[in-house]
C-alpha cells in the first residue's frame, strides 16, 4: 500500500491556506499530531484517511498517488544536519572526537 508523503500534507495544506491549527481541528486531532505526520507519513487509520481526503475534497486513493507522483524520487535530508541547525547527530559526533582527541593526550 502506497503511504502519502508528509511532504505532500504540509504542500497541500499551505496551498489551502490553512494553519497547523485549524486543519488539526478540521479533522479532529492535535497539532503535534499534524506535525508528525508532514515530518514523516500520514497516518494509516483509514477513518483519519478519509477525514483527511474531504478537507481536500478528494479521495484517499488520489491522495496516495498524487504524494508518490511528487515525491516519489525525492528523498529527505540527512539526519545530520537538520532544519533546526547543525542537529544532534553532527553534535554527537563533535564531542566523541573531543573526547578521543582526550583520551589520546592523556597517553602520549
Amino acid at each position: 500500500m502506497l503511504k502519502i508523503d508528509g511532504r505532500y500534507l504540509r504542500k497541500l495544506r499551505k496551498d489551502h491556506g490553512y494553519s497547523l491549527r485549524e486543519f488539526a481541528k478540521l479533522v479532529y486531532a492535535s497539532k503535534s499530531s499534524v506535525q508528525r505526520w508532514e515530518a514523516s507519513f500520514a497516518p494509516e487509520d483509514k477513518e483519519l484517511l478519509e477525514k483527511i481526503a474531504a478537507v481536500y475534497s478528494t479521495t484517499v486513493d488520489d491522495l496516495r498517488k498524487q504524494s508518490q507522483k511528487e515525491y516519489a524520487k525525492k528523498s529527505y535530508p540527512p539526519k545530520l544536519f537538520s532544519e533546526v541547525g547543525l542537529g544532534i547527530g553532527f553534535i554527537t559526533v563533535l564531542i566523541l572526537l573531543i573526547a578521543a582527541f582526550f583520551i589520546v593526550l592523556k597517553f602520549i
